[in-house]
């Protein structure tokens, strides 16, 4: 299952615990993962719960990808 970095490769969050991940560094990220997530995966997780939150969104994506998400 994908997993997700926010300081290049220290720390890695899988899809439980995105609730742990500070909601202004993620809203501030979230462009730049938006382009790193697989746009096949994205449009799908887009169709099937938007509109949702930021966490949310990330959690079900990070469930159906197969590659981490390294920002930083």
């Amino acid at each position: 299952m994908a997993q997700i970095s926010l300081d290049n490769g220290l720390t890695f969050y899988g899809p439980e615990d995105v609730q742990d991940l500070n909601p202004k560094s993620l809203s501030d990220l979230w462009p730049q993962i938006v382009d790193h997530m697989q746009r096949d995966i994205r449009e799908f997780v887009h169709d099937e719960i938007a509109p949702c939150t930021e966490k949310e969104f990330l959690r079900r994506y990070l469930k159906r990808a197969g590659i981490d998400i390294i920002i930083g």
